[in-house]
């Protein structure tokens, strides 16, 4: 295609207003100087195509439904929930003492250092976990279709005093708060083991095994104060001494048995609240075998993290979804996970349609499509803003379908560890993630990080906006390299590395829902590179516009152009030029100059490829124009080695040297006089102080030379 072709194509574009490929021809919302960041130009990395979708009945009618089998039985996990108390001292007494806030964590050297006891009371949290509602044992009953929740465990010796039927017991023991003695395995263990005068524990070892394993009973310790992962401040002197929410080893026993895991986590989560059901429902699932997607510390992890790396976040309650709602409402795991622990049908599918539910319709299943690669594949799933996930989302989106992309190959080496997302390096290596959401908008233009980790809409589903139920692989790549569908293509891959799975979604969001999948096996798509707008150089009357080209997408360049303007629309004093295509630093560019000074101007990056055209768009601001100098700096030495002493000057004016400074300098040189000024150091070329500085003189230096008086 000839230049001229290329631009007749963008003045077409600029009167017409088309919109003529997937990047949004108005400018984008702009970082402070009004220049794009590498996600502004679409939040979206769909690249869909325009025409409307029509309402497939008959296909929709014809669809496989896959459903889940139901739930035969629901099993019942007791769960023991202990409110500790840490009486340092031993006597009996909270040593609080208000008007000495600092006493019990001031002095390590007294005997009740590290006291610190309940702020709560039992009934201030039973009904979060055993009540009607949003509770903890409806959430997981609720989570796993009725496989199972968590039930009150009944007391075999009633504790004296209790508020409370069964379920909770309030326990003191006299040492110190674990974060006070550094010493958690041991107060866990000893923390529990106070339990034993009340419970026969023979009863949960169902299996006759000896041990009490997750899923023979639930274990829970509150400790005094509030937990580290909701919140880094402490109450102050009350509840100085802070746990981080864990799920770990549990080193007791009673009645001759040994037992498996605790959830261990502060009775109080943000700000003074009690500690509401998301961090519980997040450390019992680590009890039962989940595993975390957050960004994760561990041993061999020797790096900072990265902002924006592509993970789960709210949308699993192993990320950040069990924070959503300040806890109250916490999401569902991950649809990685239900399968994982068996709480969820897997359904392996190829091309075809297929209905599918969401979860409360007890029919949740989940569409598994496998690729070329035998460890990367997709999985789709429903997710609905209904039930404990009616805050999966802010704004007022329904929900609608979800794809995530798998790769097994990194489960099998960072699943178990809790390093399956974290962006730090791993063994002094990053690796992709390997349970990521595919989200509609969120990622940046090229389709690497989430630009947005909170999208409020991120879900595909039917509407009247053809983009929204349309998902294609291919618009998503490696976070470490930039690979389109895959984090690695397998070795048998012939040609370009252009695998593309495409999805259309048939229905509206709902509790059922039907979808397309094409190109499971032998899906290939050619995507257009992906340009963003921005500047390399900026002046008061000159910007240099490139079109930076964030992903190739192996496509062959052919015509590039930019255009620049005064008003959004590209309508006021329009220019429109040629670009120099750079192919070493991925970029084309054009100098416009001769512009005006503190004056907002709007551009377009333009490109045509083999894969198609694209346009990217934004804009800046000129620089404000220099000022006209109106002085210059005379700097002045009283000797070679002394300190400089600078003068301003104003144009046609002659330097003054203050009385002071000189009666100063002669002070320091006693029978001596200034004898004159010189320009150099070796005092070879003399100047004239009396001399008018003309416009335009720089700054420079002189030196004085001395004389006997």
């Amino acid at each position: 295609m000839k230049m001229k072709r290329l631009l007749a194509l963008v003045m077409c574009a600029v009167m017409l207003f088309a919109v003529c490929a997937c990047n949004n021809t108005t400018p984008p919302d702009t970082d402070g100087d009004g220049t794009s960041s590498a996600s502004s130009s679409v939040l979206a990395t769909q690249q869909v195509q325009s025409e409307a979708i029509r309402i497939p009945v008959e296909e929709i009618a014809n669809a496989i439904k896959i459903e889940a089998k139901p739930v035969a039985e629901t099993k019942e996990i007791p769960l023991i929930i202990i409110l500790a108390n840490f009486d340092a001292d031993g006597d009996g007494e909270n040593d609080w003492d208000e008007s000495n806030p600092s006493k019990l964590y001031s002095d390590k050297s007294q005997p009740y250092y590290g006291e610190q006891w309940a702020g709560s009371e039992l009934m201030d949290h039973y009904n979060l976990y055993f009540g009607d509602g949003m509770t903890l044992t409806n959430y997981y009953e609720e989570l796993t279709m009725g496989a199972f929740k968590f039930v009150p465990i009944e007391f075999d010796v009633m504790p004296a005093n209790s508020p409370v039927s069964n379920g909770m017991i309030e326990i003191t023991v006299n040492i110190p708060h674990p974060s006070a003695s550094g010493n958690a395995g041991g107060t866990i263990t000893k923390v529990f083991e106070a339990t034993d005068p009340y419970i026969d524990y023979t009863k949960y070892d169902t299996n006759d095994n000896g041990k009490i394993d997750a899923t023979e009973l639930g274990v829970i310790i509150l400790n005094p104060g509030q937990d580290k992962s909701n919140g880094s401040s402490s109450f102050g002197g009350r509840h100085y001494f802070q746990v981080h929410g864990t799920s770990q080893s549990l080193n007791a026993s009673c009645d001759g048995l040994s037992f498996s895991k605790v959830s261990n986590f502060g009775e109080y989560g943000k700000s003074s609240g009690i500690m509401q059901i998301g961090t519980p429902a997040h450390e019992l699932a680590h009890n039962l075998g989940a595993e975390d997607l957050y960004d994760t510390s561990r041993g061999s992890h020797n790096s900072a993290y990265i902002s924006n790396w592509p993970r789960a976040y709210d949308f699993s309650l192993q990320c950040n979804g069990n924070h959503r709602g300040n806890g109250a409402y916490p999401t569902y795991l991950d649809p990685y996970h239900r399968i994982y622990l068996g709480w969820a049908e897997e359904h392996v599918v190829g091309d075809g349609v297929y209905t599918i539910s969401s979860t409360l319709t007890d029919k949740y299943a989940v569409l598994r499509v496998n690729t070329p690669d035998p460890d990367e594949y997709y999985l789709i799933e429903i997710r609905l803003k209904e039930g404990f996930e009616k805050k999966l989302t802010d704004g007022d989106s329904l929900g609608g379908i979800m794809v995530w992309h798998i790769d097994e190959a990194l489960n099998r080496k960072y699943f178990v560890e809790g390093s399956a997302s974290t962006s730090a390096a791993v063994g002094g290596k990053r690796h992709d993630p390997s349970i990521v959401p595919l989200f509609r908008t969120g990622y940046d233009a090229e389709g690497r990080y989430i630009a947005d980790t909170n999208p409020e809409d991120p879900f595909y589903y039917f509407s009247d906006d053809p983009s929204t139920a349309v998902f294609d692989s291919g618009n998503f790549r490696s976070v470490t390299n930039g690979t389109q569908s895959f984090n690695s293509y397998p070795k048998n891959w012939e040609g370009k590395e252009n695998y593309n799975l495409h999805i259309e979604v048939l229905s509206a969001p709902g509790q059922e829902m039907t979808i397309k999948i094409s190109g499971s096996q032998d899906g290939r798509k050619d995507f257009a590179p992906v340009v963003k707008a921005t500047y390399n150089t900026l002046t008061h009357n000159a910007i240099t516009v490139a079109g930076k080209i964030t992903a190739l997408n192996h496509a062959t360049i052919q015509d590039c152009a930019i255009a620049l303007s005064t008003s959004a629309d590209f309508t006021e004093n329009l220019i429109t030029k040629t670009a120099v295509y750079d192919a070493e630093k991925s970029e084309f560019t054009a100098v416009f100059d001769g512009l005006n000074p503190e004056t907002k101007y709007y551009y377009k990056a333009y490109l045509i490829s083999d894969h198609g055209y694209v346009e990217a768009a934004s804009y800046s601001i000129t620089q404000e124009a220099p000022k006209e100098k109106t002085n210059m700096k005379i700097t002045l030495y009283s000797d070679v080695d002394a300190k400089a002493y600078t003068i301003t000057v104003e144009y046609g004016k002659k330097l003054t040297i203050p009385a002071g400074w000189l009666k100063n300098a002669e002070s320091k040189k006693p029978g001596q006089k200034i004898e004159g000024w010189y320009l150099d150091k070796e005092l070879t070329q003399p100047y004239d102080i009396n001399t008018v500085v003309a416009k335009g003189t720089e700054d420079f230096a002189i030196y004085a030379k001395w004389t006997s008086k």
